[in-house]
């Protein structure tokens, strides 16, 4: 059955929780808080050990979003880095792990980053790797705010080899162990430009062998 774990908060106008990213151990996560009043928007450390009512309300990160933790290569548990986007910028954040706590200063790796995290949910404009190796995606251009974005398949160059689907408001995505699906956010033709601030997302299959979702 699913559970739910955190809750929005009406005191402050909360509006979306999401984006987690498990830290080491499966039971920790950092997660975005993004509502009407900015003071308490950014990421949080939730618990799967806690009630929804039980999350701790202290802002971990100050005006970021999508944040993921990044182990450093080659070196011990305990160091590592945050990665998150703040201001169009990707961040990175030294992170002592046994302390949960951030260390040192943050420093910026890319600039003119697609935007996330301005009250409404969003994909995170980057991924990372376990050999180190980074990959983002920056602004397209002038008018392309990525609203529109088309499945594609590219090779470890960047070549694009071939697309799947149509065009449209998609969000987050996970590939199937075999390769031979996708299942993928987007948002609903309902809602879609309606212009609501009311975007209703869909979870859909799509299978590449039969061009079909």
């Amino acid at each position: 059955p699913l559970t739910e774990v955190t809750r929005l908060d009406p005191s402050r106008k909360e509006l979306f929780h999401g984006g987690p990213w498990f830290l080491p151990g499966g039971r920790q996560f950092l997660y975005d808080r993004i509502g009407l009043n900015a003071e308490y928007n950014g990421t949080y450390l939730g618990s799967l050990d806690a009630k929804p009512e039980q999350q701790g309300t202290r802002r971990f990160l100050t005006n970021a979003f999508g944040v993921v933790y990044v182990p450093a290569v080659g070196r011990g548990s305990g160091d590592g880095h945050l990665l998150f986007t703040r201001e169009g910028s990707l961040i990175a954040q030294p992170f002592d792990l046994p302390r949960m706590e951030p260390a040192g200063e943050a420093v910026s790796l890319a600039q003119d980053m697609i935007s996330v995290g301005r009250g409404s949910p969003g994909p995170r404009p980057f991924s990372t790797s376990m050999t180190g190796v980074l990959a983002y995606r920056t602004r397209g251009p002038a008018g392309d705010d990525g609203t529109i974005t088309q499945l594609s398949w590219f090779d470890r160059t960047g070549k694009m080899l071939a697309t799947a689907g149509d065009r449209g408001q998609y969000n987050s995505m996970d590939l199937s162990p075999d390769g031979t699906r996708v299942a993928v956010s987007r948002m609903s033709p309902e809602t879609a430009g309606a212009g609501s601030g009311r975007a209703a997302y869909e979870i859909w299959i799509y299978e590449f062998a039969r061009d079909t979702s």
